[in-house]
């Protein structure tokens, strides 16, 4: 098993908890999937290896987890929960249009954390941070291509139809923000 595996099999003899086929499996798919997979896509593969399993069971393994410190939960910008079993200090950097979530480190952002904690006295705990953009496959996307996931935030555009009878119906005039 990779060395992050055997980190999270030791955290869970750790908590005296039992490495149980399912947890074992989920435990690889996170391993040999770094893409912050939701708890269906786990479902789907870990189903093919053990048809009994639940959706239930699934989600009931990757909630422990959790609560244990061996998964991350990440909720998308499609407000989808997805699990990370990385646990060192990493940051993500979060598509808003197809929701693609990326790990980032750099030696800058690690640095300013140890100056906030130098400079504010905090001993700052398990932190996340997120830096939400345009990922290098939409941006090469023309507007027309674009087709957000279901449930990402899209802005609302004025509506610009005509009146159905010129001045019976009298329209608000949408608003524009000086800085779109």
């Amino acid at each position: 098993m990779h060395n992050l595996g055997e980190e999270a099999v030791q955290r869970l003899r750790e908590f005296q908890l039992r490495l149980t086929p399912q947890r074992q499996a989920i435990l690889e798919y996170l391993l040999q999937h770094p893409t912050h997979p939701r708890a269906e896509e786990i479902y789907a593969e870990v189903r093919q290896h053990f048809p009994s399993i639940s959706l239930g069971t699934v989600y009931n393994t990757l909630n422990l987890l959790v609560e244990k410190g061996i998964v991350q939960q990440i909720t998308s910008v499609d407000k989808s929960t997805r699990f990370d079993l990385s646990r060192d200090d990493h940051y993500h950097l979060v598509c808003e249009r197809c929701g693609r979530i990326m790990d980032y480190t750099h030696p800058t952002l690690r640095q300013a954390l140890s100056e906030v904690e130098a400079e504010s006295g905090w001993k700052v705990s398990p932190h996340r941070l997120e830096l939400v953009g345009l990922c290098p496959q939409c941006q090469a996307q023309s507007p027309a291509e674009v087709r957000p996931q279901p449930g990402t935030a899209t802005r609302a555009q004025p509506d610009t139809s005509p009146p159905e009878q010129p001045g019976a119906d009298i329209r608000p005039q949408p608003t524009t923000d000086a800085n779109p």
